[in-house]
C-alpha cells in the first residue's frame, strides 16, 4: 500500500492460492518458472499452514488482495473484474472498469470529508 512500506499482490486473492500456485507453479493462466522448485515440493512437500508461517516470518510487508479491507462495492466489482477476464470479455472489463474508477473517485472523495486517510493497493 502506497506510503505504508506494504506491497500487494493483488494476482492472489489470499495466502492459500499463493501456496498452490508455489506447490503446482500456475495459476489463473499464469505458468511459473521454477518446474525444478515444483518438482521439490512434490518430493517433500510443506504443509499450507508452514508456508503461511515463513510469509509471516520474512514477507510481513508483502500482502494479498484478501489481507485489505475493501468496501463491499469494490468486492463485487474486483469479483465481477475477474469473471469478466476469465471470459475474456474486454467490453465488460472496460465498462467494470470505469464504473469502479467512479466508485473509487467518490469514495475517496467521502473520506477525505471524514478527514479519513484512504490507501489503496494498486
Amino acid at each position: 500500500m502506497e506510503g505504508s512500506g506494504q506491497f500487494c499482490l493483488s494476482v492472489f486473492p489470499d495466502k492459500e492460492t499463493a501456496f498452490i500456485f508455489f506447490m503446482q507453479g500456475f495459476h489463473n493462466g499464469i505458468q511459473g518458472d521454477f518446474a525444478g522448485l515444483v518438482s521439490l515440493n512434490y518430493d517433500d512437500p510443506p504443509t499450507s499452514d508452514y508456508f503461511k508461517s515463513l510469509w509471516r516470518e520474512f514477507y510481513p510487508n508483502l500482502l494479498t488482495e484478501s489481507d485489505r479491507p475493501q468496501c463491499v462495492e469494490c468486492a463485487e466489482f474486483a469479483d465481477k473484474i475477474q469473471h469478466a477476464k476469465q471470459a475474456k470479455d474486454n467490453a465488460l472489463i472496460s465498462s467494470l472498469t470505469s464504473q469502479q474508477a467512479e466508485h473509487i473517485k467518490w469514495a475517496k472523495a467521502l473520506f477525505q470529508v471524514c478527514n479519513v486517510k484512504f490507501v489503496m493497493c494498486n
